[in-house]
């Protein structure tokens, strides 16, 4: 888990934990939707950390692939 922290203004105005997850691609790392607070006013956030290179390539030598 990796916790990000949102700031506005210099405040600290929510900690978000972002848990590891596998996209759809194949990709690996990081992700969180979630909603906050900001003066007075709710925002739907969603964060999205990849890991550069983290996808599965594909088995050249599969039936499907030839």
């Amino acid at each position: 888990m990796i916790t990000a922290k949102i700031f506005s203004d210099g405040k600290e105005i929510a900690d978000v934990a972002l848990e590891s997850k596998v996209f759809s691609t194949g990709s690996k790392g990081f992700h969180r939707s979630s909603k906050v607070e900001i003066d007075g006013e709710r925002y739907q956030l969603n964060f999205m950390l990849v890991k550069i290179g983290s996808k599965t390539k594909p088995d050249t030598q599969s039936p499907a692939n030839k």
